[in-house]
């Protein structure tokens, strides 16, 4: 009996070990696939990476936003007659040696108000283009009345609106 306990034990042991080695050898065949997968579909959605970019910027840059909305009016036969975007930080702050990374959102907005007059039409194509911007911008509030200008077409509209655009700060 003595001579055959630590015969026994090891084969109890490697067998014990052989089922452990086999679980991990799936787990990683499982962790092989799903990087696979994961090459495979970042490969298939490479080139539309750029627009994700654009849509998410990683700076603040209201000079790009508000060109866009220029265009857009200029597209849509509106004209922007005021357009409010607060001060926005140029450079981030540098890290002290010392100081603790504090857990924070990565998403950070900043409001933009803007006024487009129009006839209906062109209204309606301005909205319906910020829809489609592609910095991503979510609608606050809208306000739409008849043109108060002294001389102005009964058609005209005063569009009134106050947006929120997100850029990561990563």
């Amino acid at each position: 009996l003595y001579a055959i306990r630590p015969t026994a034990q090891t084969i109890i042991y490697l067998r014990r070990e052989i089922t452990d080695k086999t679980v991990l050898n799936q787990q990683m065949e499982s962790k092989i696939t799903a990087l696979i997968e994961a090459q495979a579909t970042y490969e298939a959605i490479a080139d539309r990476i750029a627009v994700v970019e654009q849509a998410l910027p990683i700076d603040p840059d209201a000079v790009i936003l508000a060109r866009q909305l220029r265009n857009l009016a200029v597209f849509s036969n509106a004209s922007i007659s005021a357009m409010q975007i607060p001060s926005l930080p140029i450079i981030g702050d540098e890290a002290t040696p010392g100081a603790k990374l504090a857990p924070s959102n990565p998403l950070e907005t900043f409001p933009v108000s803007l006024a487009v007059s129009g006839p209906y039409a062109a209204i309606k194509s301005f909205l319906e283009g910020l829809l489609t911007l592609r910095s991503i911008t979510s609608i606050d509030k809208v306000s739409i009345q008849p043109s108060s200008k002294e001389g102005s077409l009964g058609g005209i509209l005063q569009l009134s609106l106050r947006l929120q655009s997100y850029y990561s700060k990563q």
